[in-house]
């Protein structure tokens, strides 16, 4: 009775397992996609449209996605997370200069889960993607932009 018992003690089963990986989330995002950009112009309340084509992209460095257009770049996705039917995040806020201009661009909240509110939202079943920002000249909002994106 002894012998068996230390042969079953000493087998380590677990030597040859792989450890378990987890998904990127961001993979269900990345692709090519067509997309209408509604442009509505604060000081006179008007609203224009724009269509065009955008990439998205892993970034390399942190957990994040990078959208590009026309091979620059347009916005990068932030603080990802899994949503019942997607993927929820936010824009990051960036900014450019030029003389006496400063020019920002904002994430604005298009989607709320639970009272948590997010500046990008991917749905998985329409495989679209949609974000909004503000353009912000010297403090004062001028345009806020709305793309819906979808996969080609």
């Amino acid at each position: 009775m002894l012998i068996p018992f230390s042969l079953i003690s000493c087998s380590d089963d677990t030597i040859d397992a792989a450890p378990a990986t987890q998904a990127d989330i961001r993979d269900q995002i990345v692709g090519t996609y067509t997309y209408v950009n509604t442009a509505l112009r604060y000081s006179n309340n008007t609203t224009d449209e724009y269509i065009g084509i955008i990439k998205i992209e892993k970034s390399t460095i942190n957990n994040a996605i990078i959208f590009f257009e026309d091979e620059e770049v347009l916005a990068i996705g932030v603080k990802l997370e899994s949503a019942s039917n997607g993927v929820v995040f936010d824009l990051e806020d960036k900014g450019q200069y030029f003389d006496d201009l400063t020019i920002e661009y904002k994430g604005v909240d298009i989607i709320d889960i639970d009272g948590i509110k997010y500046d990008g939202v991917y749905k998985t079943p329409e495989n679209e993607v949609s974000i909004s920002f503000d353009t912000v000249v010297n403090d004062t909002k001028e345009i806020k932009s709305t793309y819906v994106m979808t996969r080609v």
